[in-house]
């Protein structure tokens, strides 16, 4: 009956976590190279010593994943909107270091930089003259960014041999884990093209109402169980 107790809480958890990840992918499926979050389940996470009568009654933990999928290309026309038709990713410098990102909607700061919405600039790419115009601002399948007739040298694409190593570090950004970022020779970049998220807003709200039932059943259990145990408790006076 107590593992039955464990089971029902880590299910009314997990459903909630499922709920927030729902949310999270609502609230930024107008965003520019969001990824899309996830829940999975794994017994074999519930005990991280591996005791099978541990893992039986805390049950199932939920995990936050995230879906590298592509999104969908969406033609603006705009010199400013690049997209990466590939696995890679745009290296963006921060005050923490570098990280990486699928937003390849620039914008050109104050001093000339390509910078991004949070504005860190995006490396490999010098400022762009004085005066220069986005309509002047060229860039070639390789990243090569050009303005004005100048070459202002070639955005940095990476990729990882796993996206599953990447650590989530805002909306649209990912930090490196475990594994080093390698060049991405085979990712080639599209002007006047942006990636929208990988969202769909229809399967999150589907996702949603079957989540709210698996939530009201975990509850209605978890509420059955314990009154089935307070009778026993109360039988065995």
């Amino acid at each position: 009956m107590l593992t039955g107790l464990y089971s029902a809480a880590s299910g009314i958890v997990a459903a909630e976590m499922q709920q927030e990840a729902i949310a999270q992918n609502l609230a930024h499926v107008n965003m520019a190279g969001y990824r899309r979050v996830f829940t999975s389940f794994s017994s074999a996470n519930a005990d991280p010593m591996g005791d099978e009568q541990n893992a039986a009654k805390t049950g199932a933990r939920p995990r936050m994943n995230i879906d590298f999928s592509p999104g969908h290309f969406q033609s603006t026309g705009s010199p400013l909107d690049v997209a990466l038709d590939g696995d890679g990713f745009f290296t963006v410098n921060t005050p923490s270091g570098p990280l990486y990102t699928r937003d390849g909607v620039l914008q050109i700061s104050a001093d000339g930089k390509l910078v991004n919405s949070a504005g860190y600039e995006y490396e490999g790419v010098s400022p762009l003259p004085p005066n220069v115009t986005p309509s002047q601002v060229s860039i070639s399948r390789d990243g090569t960014v050009s303005a004005d007739g100048r070459n202002l040298g070639r955005l940095k694409i990476v990729q990882f041999a796993d996206n599953r190593s990447l650590i989530s570090a805002g909306p649209t950004m990912f930090a490196e884990g475990d594994l080093p970022p390698e060049d991405a020779s085979t990712t080639f970049v599209q002007q006047g093209v942006r990636e929208l998220a990988n969202v769909t807003s229809t399967d999150e709200l589907v996702a949603m109402l079957i989540g709210m039932r698996y939530h009201q059943a975990a509850q209605k259990a978890l509420s059955t169980l314990s009154d089935a145990l307070q009778e026993h408790i109360s039988g065995g006076r």
